[in-house]
């Protein structure tokens, strides 16, 4: 407790003492994709130059991107779709967009999974 009977939430350092590492995942209202990985063509002169670690694009991230970017829902639309808040929504299209186009401009091969 500190001097105004308060209890803290941080330790001696500013280490949160919570009790987890945030709030857990809820389950989205996402379809399976059809096609799961796409993989590069890469020049055989530029073998040596490409970064081989895959990038993994979730369910959820796909699917956010999909109503926003292919449907053309706005992000409001999308959530009520989707059955999460408008900001996951924006979370979720912002991490495909840039995972998507990681692999694109890099080479690196794309690889769509459900999450655990």
């Amino acid at each position: 407790m500190n001097p105004r009977g308060k209890r803290r939430r941080f330790g001696k350092n500013r280490i949160w003492q919570g009790k987890g590492p945030g709030r857990p995942i809820s389950s989205k209202n996402v379809k399976e994709p059809t096609f799961k990985q796409f993989l590069p063509v890469i020049p055989p002169n530029l073998i040596e130059k490409v970064n081989k670690n895959p990038i993994f694009l979730y369910y959820d991230e796909l699917e956010a991107t999909r109503l926003v970017d292919h449907e053309n829902l706005t992000q409001e639309q999308a959530g009520v779709e989707m059955g999460v808040s408008r900001g996951t929504i924006w979370r979720l299209v912002q991490s495909a967009r840039t995972k998507i186009l990681t692999s694109i401009l890099e080479g690196q091969a794309l690889y769509i999974i459900p999450r655990e």
